[in-house]
């Protein structure tokens, strides 16, 4: 079976060599849709024997996709992004031949998407699901001006969800790049509105472009709104959560009101670990330590017992498992439970030992209780 790989593309010869690099041994096709490039983009991309067309930029980001899947011709198709690329460019193939042979009329595959810094070496990064790899069907097509979201002409897509193996590094919304990324999705956002009027998905995506922008009340009406709409949201649906909840954070608003949305997070999406720190954190504000203790534990308890969650995006990387540990040994010093304490901070040293407030607590507990070795 042959697979193919689309790009759209504008100024991307930073990028995109490294992509087509990680995926070339797995395609017998390559379709590359330029939008007018006036770098070294098309040069690069004629070197993988790229087909090259030109599509004129129309601020539509669905139409340009739509185009590039008119002129493919294989039935299984790679969509990336020029600032995306697999993680184990050995993998690709043969585990999207798995993941056909397992799942009867599939239409699409989620991949894991790690969001990085570009020339990060840090494995331990937030990340996102998102659909990348579809069957070529006149029946599947992309629509939205921004956001684009794969869609069938009739009945529900039948989706599989890959494994690490399927895995990519995705650097487009580094800090060089978001401040412009956010503007220009912004201005997308309120001409599709203009044109077909305001739906919850518009809400979720103008809270991510709020929240970017450190617009917290903003952030947190979109996202309340998309969640008062029972928005639905595949592989992403913590995001929503997120948002408000670290809005009202950052706005200072009642706690009770934050402890109650952490509730409904965990009664949607029990499997993530965030949401049980969370509230362990409001818990805490709350002066109710003995609780905040329980959820935290709970929190830690899933990090330490699952793998990456390849259905739901997390936040709950390293770093923010390392916060749990700090604030899980301070209640137990508080409480006087030592040993305890010492456990909690020797974990939050393992998890990020460059946290300079782990690293300032850890010295303290050292010279109080010279005993015990962090």
């Amino acid at each position: 079976m042959q697979i193919a790989a689309c790009y759209i593309v504008k100024n991307e010869a930073e990028e995109l060599d490294r992509s087509i690099q990680s995926l070339q041994n797995a395609i017998d096709e390559l379709v590359v849709v330029d939008t007018g490039s006036e770098d070294a983009t098309v040069e690069i991309a004629k070197s993988y024997n790229a087909r090259i067309l030109s599509f004129p930029w129309q601020d539509h980001f669905a139409k340009a996709r739509n185009f590039a899947l008119k002129h493919v011709e294989s039935p299984w198709i790679i969509f990336l992004d020029a600032d995306e690329f697999f993680r184990h460019p050995k993998e690709v193939r043969p585990t999207i031949y798995e993941e056909l042979e397992k799942t009867a009329n599939l239409d699409a595959i989620m991949l894991t998407r790690y969001n990085m810094e570009s020339g990060s070496l840090r494995t331990d990064i937030p990340y996102d699901i998102s659909l990348r790899i579809l069957r070529n069907a006149p029946e599947l097509r992309y629509h939205g001006r921004i956001h684009e979201l794969l869609k069938k002409t009739k009945g529900p897509l039948n989706l599989s969800y890959a494994d690490e193996r399927l895995s990519l590094n995705h650097t487009g919304y580094s800090s060089a790049h978001i401040s412009t990324k956010i503007q220009r999705n912004l201005a997308l956002l309120q001409r599709d509105i203009e044109e077909n009027g305001k739906s919850p998905a518009h809400d979720h995506y103008l809270s991510e472009c709020y929240f970017g922008l450190h617009d917290y009340k903003k952030a947190l009406a979109h996202a309340m709104q998309a969640l008062d709409a029972g928005l639905l949201l595949i592989g992403s649906q913590g995001s929503l959560y997120h948002i408000a909840i670290e809005s009202m954070r950052q706005l200072n608003m009642p706690l009770q009101d934050m402890l109650s949305l952490t509730h409904a997070a965990i009664r949607e999406l029990p499997e993530l670990p965030e949401f049980y720190a969370e509230q362990g954190m409001v818990l805490c504000g709350m002066g109710r330590l003995d609780e905040a203790a329980e959820m935290l534990a709970k929190a830690m308890e899933i990090f330490d017992s699952t793998e990456i969650n390849h259905r739901q995006s997390s936040y709950f990387t390293k770093e923010a498992a390392a916060i749990a540990c700090k604030r899980l040994g301070e209640i137990a010093q508080i409480r006087g439970s030592i040993d305890s304490a010492a456990h909690w901070f020797q974990r939050a040293l393992q998890l990020d030992g460059r946290n300079s407030e782990i690293q300032s607590l850890c010295q303290s507990f050292r010279k109080k209780y010279p005993q015990y070795r962090l």
